[in-house]
C-alpha cells in the first residue's frame, strides 16, 4: 500500500501542473503578441519615414505638386497623412563678434526682401498614421531638411524656377521679374542655350540675314 501510494500523483499535484503550465502558455502568448505589435509599430514608423522622405524630394523638385495636407497617402498596410512647415533661416549678425546666426521663423511672416536674401529654408514633414478618416494624436515620424532654392539653377534649371515661383506665388510682378532676370542670366552663362548670341540658332540665322 505504502509502495502504491508512492508511486501516484495527488490532485493537488495536478492542479499544481495545470496552474504552471497555464501561466507558461500565458507568458509565451504574451511575449509573441508583443512581439507582434512591437513589429507592426516598427513597420508603421518605417513607412511614415519613408512617406517623409518622398515628401521632402517631392517639395524641393516642384512645391507645387505636393498633394493637399488632408489627403490619404497609403503605404503598406498602413494609411497616412502629413504636414508639411517651411521656415526661413534668416540670418543676424552677433553683436561684437564677427559671427552670423540664423533663426527659424515662419515663411509667412518674413517679408519677401528677407526671404530672397536669406535664401535658406528649413523644411520640416510630420507624418501621422490616420485613425478613422483623421489624423493621429502625434506625429510618428519627421524629418527636416534645410535646403537653398536657388541652388537647383545650376544642376536643375527647371526645379529652380518652379521654387521661384512657389517663393513668390503672392507677388506675381516680382516674380516674373525675377524669372526674367534669372532666365538671362542663364543664358549669359551658357553661350550655347537657346535665345543667346552665341546659340546654334542665332548664329544660323545671323549667316543668312548676311
Amino acid at each position: 500500500m505504502t509502495g502504491a501510494h508512492a508511486k501516484g500523483v495527488t490532485f493537488l499535484e495536478v492542479v499544481f501542473s495545470a496552474a504552471l503550465l497555464s501561466i507558461a502558455a500565458t507568458t509565451i502568448t504574451s511575449a509573441f503578441t508583443f512581439i507582434e505589435r512591437l513589429s507592426l509599430h516598427d513597420e508603421a514608423r518605417l513607412g511614415a519615414h519613408e512617406i517623409a522622405h518622398r515628401t521632402l524630394l517631392q517639395f524641393m523638385d516642384d512645391p507645387r505638386s505636393l498633394p493637399p495636407d488632408d489627403v490619404i497617402l497609403p503605404l503598406g498596410r498602413f494609411d497616412y497623412r502629413y504636414l508639411l512647415r517651411e521656415e526661413i533661416l534668416a540670418a543676424s549678425q552677433v553683436e561684437g563678434e564677427n559671427t552670423t546666426v540664423r533663426h527659424s521663423r515662419h515663411a509667412s511672416g518674413v517679408s519677401l526682401i528677407e526671404r530672397f536674401q536669406a535664401r535658406l529654408a528649413l523644411i520640416t514633414v510630420d507624418v501621422y498614421l490616420d485613425e478613422d478618416g483623421r489624423r493621429g494624436p502625434r506625429p510618428i515620424a519627421t524629418l527636416s531638411r534645410i535646403y537653398d532654392p536657388m541652388a537647383s539653377f545650376d544642376d536643375d534649371p527647371e526645379a529652380g524656377m518652379r521654387n521661384v515661383i512657389h517663393m513668390f506665388q503672392d507677388e506675381p510682378v516680382l516674380q516674373q521679374m525675377l524669372l526674367e532676370h534669372l532666365q538671362n542670366q542663364m543664358r549669359d552663362n551658357n553661350p550655347r542655350a537657346p535665345g543667346s548670341p552665341g546659340s546654334p540658332a542665332n548664329s544660323g540665322q545671323e549667316r543668312r540675314n548676311r
